[in-house]
């Protein structure tokens, strides 16, 4: 009976280890899609405005410089 209620609790533990271990990566995975999503909006942004400036200036005028939040703080491969 004993080794029952043993074997019970440690599954419980290991399950538990799994849960907070699964939870925690998808955590991470959540912020790392926001990141890249603002990115990919502040590129998109930079892009539409490199558009918009051939369109109005034509060859002649230098393009404008890229912000420097471009990218963003994410560092990660």
């Amino acid at each position: 009976m004993d080794s029952a209620i043993t074997i019970i609790v440690a599954l419980i533990a290991v399950s538990g280890g799994w849960a907070a271990a699964r939870f925690g990566r998808v955590s991470r995975l959540e912020k790392r899609i926001t990141q890249l999503e603002a990115r990919e909006r502040r590129m998109w942004v930079y892009c539409r405005t490199l558009i918009d400036h051939g369109y109005r200036h034509g060859d002649g005028t230098p393009m404008p410089p890229p912000p420097e939040d471009l990218y963003g703080e994410d560092t990660t491969p």
